[in-house]
């Protein structure tokens, strides 16, 4: 009875966990299947369900063979489905295609409690051709505000009506009511198609309006920034906004009025070749850590683009690099302004440059470009050239190769020359028969090896100590990369690989190679009579390791990490050979 008692409740528990699990649904979905080689696409990853707040990320299919990822973004909304509530959990995504031809989305997994959901496959076609504006439905006549209760009504508003491709327009919900209500007010999120989203922080205050000369409590209770990713004319549906007056009489809900937006495309004429994407207004200053430097030490660069427009949209500068001075972009800043608007915002660009050569150098001007939605007109804006002072690396001085003039050398020998032999007095008897005198220097001795001990033992240790470290080194690391290899993290992973590599060297050369410079290290390896070959080998992984250690993490592939890594194992093996 207990054997079945016990397979009735593993069968319940099982049959619950089923039911609960498919009441998680995963679907992707695109905002066109067809575009054009200049256009971009929309992917979005929808997880819905009753409770999906302990819910997993989903794993992201593979884009960056066919696409560039321009931005992302994550939301959350509810919606009523039958009179029951469902969570919404969605991950937008703008694609960039990067060639022609018909490309494929692959499924979005989620594993959750034991069970994987996948989603459908998408298949993208795109052409050469530049495509035909996109005719939306007419648009809907504006409605007056839907009054559902006397004291209360909701509206829709957008800032502008008629805008650019790529300019922003802030869309908002406002809740008005003249009564105390009896719980908050709970908003459906808006279907917003053609635009890309970026939200807002809304007001969390309440404002005395007057409307039609009666006064109302205004809430704002939806805010986001629109991008428009196509042209035509684009109608943002009604929303739905409930809240409850009397809980006797439930939940009363209103709806939004429809808002619509004209998307013009820019303009063709005069249009940079380098087009940054940027529709607003822009401007752009510079600052460096120091002017003058030396040879090989990097010189921090930071550009603030400061003004309207998506920011994020802007992923890089343009700027002229040389050999004398090799620049690097480290990362990007995004800094929003106290309002929160987009319009208030700036992204810092860091760069480091790294002087190859000594003299006077100049850090190149930055630049980009934007169209002004105002003057209707492009504009390039850069920065100013910077001097820089560059000097040279000094080299250390070599321990006993001071000479002695010869004429010096011939005095010393001159007063040598005077000295008189010394001829020990015949008077003197010899003590060393004396037992006194032998115990006194056998006991002299002893405290003379005694003292010279204490101070050699530290040195022939320490050699000890050397010789062993010297042998250890080589499988070191080569252990220390195995297990970094075989880390699934990549974080810091650049770093760690050119610290072991410079770590090994040390310890077989007995010289701190983290301080040297490429010439040092050169002449280094080239005492210890290391071949040419290799000793290039060496530093173009270093130059490569350095490059990627001052990369962003969103730039730096696992495969190249892994590349890195094994080049720098190769390197050290042929080291091996060179200083054994």
């Amino acid at each position: 009875m207990v054997t079945l008692n016990r397979i009735i409740v593993g069968l319940l528990i099982f049959i619950s966990a089923s039911v609960y699990a498919t009441e998680i649904s995963l679907t992707s979905k695109v905002n066109r299947s067809e575009l054009s080689l200049n256009n971009k696409l929309i992917y979005e990853i929808h997880i819905t369900g009753k409770d999906i707040a302990k819910v997993p990320n989903p794993k992201i299919p593979n884009l960056s063979e066919n696409f560039v990822v321009v931005s992302q973004s994550d939301s959350t909304s509810f919606s009523w489905i039958n009179g029951s509530v469902s969570s919404t959990r969605k991950k937008s995504i703008i694609l960039r295609p990067l060639a022609t031809g018909t490309h494929t989305i692959g499924a979005a997994t989620l594993t959750y409690k034991g069970k994987t959901l996948r989603s459908e496959p998408i298949r993208i076609e795109v052409t050469n051709t530049q495509q035909s504006v996109l005719q939306a439905p007419p648009p809907v006549a504006q409605q007056a505000p839907s009054f559902a209760a006397p004291n209360t009504f909701v509206k829709a508003v957008a800032s502008k009506k008629s805008v650019y491709i790529g300019e922003e327009v802030v869309y908002q919900i406002l809740f008005y009511r003249r009564v105390q209500l009896w719980s908050d007010v709970v908003l459906e999120t808006p279907e917003i198609k053609g635009f890309w989203i970026e939200k807002l922080p809304r007001s969390q205050s309440q404002t005395v309006v007057e409307t039609n000369g009666v006064k109302y409590y205004q809430m704002e209770r939806y805010k986001v920034s629109l991008f428009p990713l196509e042209t035509g004319t684009f109608t943002i549906p009604i929303t739905r906004v409930g809240f409850v007056l009397d809980p006797f009489k439930g939940q009363q809900v209103l709806q939004t009025n429809p808002v619509s937006i004209r998307v013009k495309p820019l303009p063709v004429t005069k249009r940079p070749n380098s087009f940054s994407g940027i529709v607003g207004q822009l401007s752009m200053s510079v600052s460096v850590n120091q002017t003058t430097v030396t040879q090989n030490m990097p010189v921090s660069i930071a550009i603030t683009v400061k003004g309207s427009g998506y920011l994020k949209n802007l992923k890089d500068l343009l700027y002229t690099s040389s050999d004398a001075l090799k620049i690097y972009k480290s990362k990007i800043e995004d800094r929003i302004g106290p309002a929160g608007q987009m319009e208030e915002g700036s992204r810092v660009f860091h760069y480091f440059a790294i002087p190859k050569q000594s003299g006077n150098l100049t850090i190149p001007g930055f630049s980009t470009n934007y169209f002004s939605p105002r003057s209707k007109l492009y504009y390039t804006i850069r920065t100013q050239p910077i001097p820089l002072k560059v000097m040279e690396v000094e080299g250390n001085a070599l321990l006993g190769t001071t000479s002695i003039p010869q004429n010096s050398i011939k005095v010393i020998k001159e007063d040598i020359s005077y000295l008189k032999p010394f001829e020990p007095f015949k008077s003197v008897r010899y003590l060393s028969r004396s037992m006194i005198y032998i115990g006194l220097i056998l006991l002299n001795t002893f405290i003379f090896i005694f003292l010279i001990w204490g101070k050699v033992k530290p040195y022939i240790l320490s050699l000890d100590q050397a010789h062993r470290k010297r042998a250890m080194a080589y499988k070191q690391a080569l252990q220390l990369l195995t297990n970094l290899r075989a880390s699934s993290s990549e974080t810091n992973a650049v770093s760690q690989t050119s610290q072991i590599i410079l770590t090994y060297l040390s310890l077989k050369t007995q010289v701190p190679f983290s301080g040297l410079t490429t010439d040092g290290m050169s002449d280094t390896l080239r005492k210890q009579h290391v071949n040419e070959h290799t000793i290039k080998k060496f530093l173009d992984c270093q130059e490569a390791l350095s490059f990627y250690t001052f990369t962003p993490p969103s730039h730096t592939s696992k495969d190249s990490v892994m590349s890195l890594i094994q080049l720098t194992q190769s390197v050290i093996m042929d080291l091996e050979k060179a200083l054994s």
